[in-house]
């Protein structure tokens, strides 16, 4: 997890938006980035991401967004 009030948020090609919902991140909003799957340089706000990982009829595999890969490792339970 990442506060962005500690410093701008910028991911992998600049990027200062989420790409879900491709709203710019703010100043004291949480964001998260996962370290398990293949871009590994995306950053989304927490509740984005949550809300993605929780549509089990689409996403159950619990896949990144951007890249399709598993967005946790095999011991990874958040969001689960």
């Amino acid at each position: 997890e990442n506060d962005a009030n500690d410093h701008d948020v910028v991911a992998a090609g600049g990027t200062t938006e989420c790409p879900i919902c491709l709203l710019e991140f703010a100043p004291g909003e949480t964001t998260i980035v996962s370290p398990h799957c293949s871009c590994k340089s995306s950053i989304f706000h927490e509740h984005c991401i949550a809300a993605w990982l929780s549509q089990k009829q689409r996403n159950p595999q619990k896949l990144c967004p951007c890249c399709r890969s598993p967005f946790f490792s095999r011991c990874s339970g958040a969001f689960q």
